[in-house]
């Protein structure tokens, strides 16, 4: 059994990169009968969601609102990034979970990614993006950026062993740091940023489905954004070829049936899914985690060339104060806008 959570970070600043991220999970499930919709016939499918994968790892994660701890038998905090880091701006709260998990990955070396760029590639995404704009070409920091190693590695060590304890195997994840230049193009090409973050998070679950065995079933609980509520229209436009049909469509959870090659997917778009599902928010905490290690270079750079002027985090207000501070020093700089700023 696979399931994928999928979040983002990012969707709604002006500056900055948008990230979508994704994390996968493997463990034994159940097989059960169920009404197969194209016929009348009982049919045998594994299904996705017939394992509670919160309570299977409630040895090794803990949820938000709990005391951290570097004890022994301390659990890592997973769940909704935006909780975890919080108004503290915790950035080790994001970082040591991230960097334990993609050191217990299956097939990994038992370490952490050396640099940003090496975490960038481990989650399949491209260092020379990031180096073509010059407020992200800084050379990529080492980590862990904030956190110190022997936590990482203690909390690596124990993960490790809660894991195989509970039967699960944390497969990897994916990510995909999107830039504001190709931010706007997207933008250009899809209706509203809804559309546009469904076809990036259905690029999340097209990468790590493919990575499932040969007839494994597949559950993907993806945070739901905006509004939106009915689901199949674009999920059939993007998967034309697979058979789609919903199971439930609620204000707080639409759920579907996809047809695989050799299997079925279940696909949930839930209101709260990071803090619902724990493989969604390690997806929301690595999305954010790699927002704000963005933003940090982006940060830094403007520093040199906005001197005096203060950090932004990108959201639509500050930004506003940001681009106007700014605005002196970056014509004289010739810094293109419609590379840097958002167009929506």
């Amino acid at each position: 059994m696979l399931r994928i959570g999928i979040d983002e970070a990012g969707l709604g600043p002006t500056l900055g990169p948008l990230v979508v991220a994704g994390a996968a999970f493997r463990f034994d499930g159940a097989t059960v009968g169920h009404n197969d919709r194209r016929g009348d016939t009982d049919v045998g499918a594994a299904v996705p969601f017939d394992t509670d994968l919160g309570r299977v790892l409630s040895a090794a994660l803990a949820a938000p609102g709990r005391r951290r701890s570097s004890g022994a038998g301390a659990r890592l905090v997973v769940g909704d990034s935006k909780a975890i880091y919080g108004p503290a701006h915790d950035l080790s709260a994001l970082e040591i979970p991230v960097l334990a998990f993609i050191a217990c990955r299956a097939g990994g070396d038992g370490r952490w990614p050396a640099t940003l760029d090496e975490l960038l590639l481990a989650v399949g995404g491209d260092p020379a993006e990031r180096t073509a704009l010059p407020w992200y070409a800084a050379p990529a920091p080492p980590t862990p950026l904030v956190a110190d190693v022997a936590v990482v590695e203690q909390a690596a060590t124990r993960l490790r062993d809660a894991l195989a304890a509970a039967g699960v195997e944390f497969v990897g994840f994916r990510a995909d740091v999107i830039p504001e230049s190709r931010l706007n193009r997207d933008f250009e090409t899809q209706p509203n940023k809804a559309d546009v973050l469904f076809a990036r998070s259905a690029d999340a679950f097209d990468r790590l489905s493919a990575l499932r065995r040969p007839g494994e079933a597949v559950g993907a609980v993806m945070d739901r954004q905006g509004g939106r509520r009915f689901y199949l229209p674009p999920m059939m436009a993007r998967w034309p070829q697979r058979f789609t049909w919903p199971l439930e469509e609620t204000p707080t959870c639409s759920r579907y049936r996809v047809k695989l090659d050799d299997a079925e997917a279940e696909v949930r778009f839930v209101v709260g899914g990071d803090a619902e599902a724990p493989e969604t928010g390690l997806a929301s905490m690595l999305a954010k985690y790699l927002r704000e290690a963005f933003m940090s270079m982006w940060n830094r750079y403007f520093e040199g060339v906005c001197p005096g002027v203060p950090r932004t985090a990108g959201y639509a207000l500050d930004a506003r104060r940001w681009l106007g501070a700014s605005r002196g020093a970056r014509l004289a700089a010739g810094i293109d806008d419609a590379q840097l700023v958002r167009t929506r």
